[in-house]
């Protein structure tokens, strides 16, 4: 799905953001990137949606080889790969409904399976009852999951999150989490960029760890687990 070979990120000026990466991560897999600010996470989701060009190394992203991939091909990488990003970047002065629309819109799909897509993903994120309403008529938890409907209504094979709970209180932050896990196991690979150390040290998932460019850890953590509970019927973290 994603693999990472000596990859390396030379900012202007000499900055190294990524040194000698070398990774790969399977489809149908969670993974947490995690490090300090500057550390080179967000460097490593840019080259996987190639809004950075990595300097060095090779790199394979579905299918995709950026090192030699064409700006015309671009967009094609882009429809495999759905991002969420902490801020939301929702547009405010379009209803929930439009907000996820849109991103069928600009790729050209039929407006009977925008509709049809749409009330799909508004279930799964529990929002159909509020398709009509606009952004600022929404919590920060609402909002986010207005972001990921928008960022999964492609049904990507890839779902990029960047610090997707850094607004949302404790509380909010594992429910979206909970969404998140009901993605990934239908099959989406999910890269979770995040400094919630909370949540991460309570799952079992593979934890990437990036310090100063450099690739220092790469584990699973063995001290909890996702799991059903019927008693509740969603995913609980214990």
């Amino acid at each position: 799905m994603i693999k990472m070979e000596n990859v390396g990120k030379t900012y202007p000026k000499g900055v190294k953001a990524l040194r000698d990466m070398s990774v790969s991560i399977e489809a149908g897999e969670f993974v947490y990137i995690i490090g300090a600010s500057g550390s080179g996470k967000s460097t490593f989701a840019k080259l996987i949606i190639r809004e950075e060009k990595m300097t060095k190394g090779k790199m394979t992203v579905c299918g995709f080889d950026l090192a030699k991939i064409k700006s015309k091909d671009i967009p094609k990488l882009r429809r495999q790969i759905g991002v969420v990003f902490q801020d939301y970047r929702l547009l405010k002065n379009r209803t929930v409904f439009e907000n996820i629309s849109y991103a069928l819109e600009v790729i050209g799909t039929n407006p009977e399976e925008i509709k049809a897509r749409v009330i799909e993903v508004l279930i799964q994120v529990e929002l159909e009852d509020k398709a009509d309403q606009k952004p600022t008529e929404l919590s920060g938890g609402e909002q986010q999951r207005v972001g990921i409907a928008r960022a999964i209504a492609n049904k990507p094979k890839v779902l990029i999150a960047d610090e997707p709970t850094g607004n949302l209180d404790p509380k909010t932050a594992l429910e979206i989490m909970r969404l998140f896990y009901r993605i990934n196991l239908t099959g989406t690979t999910i890269i979770m960029v995040t400094h919630n150390l909370a949540i991460v040290n309570k799952v079992h998932n593979r934890v990437i760890e990036i310090k100063n460019g450099a690739l220092v850890d790469d584990k699973c953590k063995n001290n909890g687990s996702l799991q059903y509970d019927y008693s509740s019927g969603d995913y609980i973290f214990i």
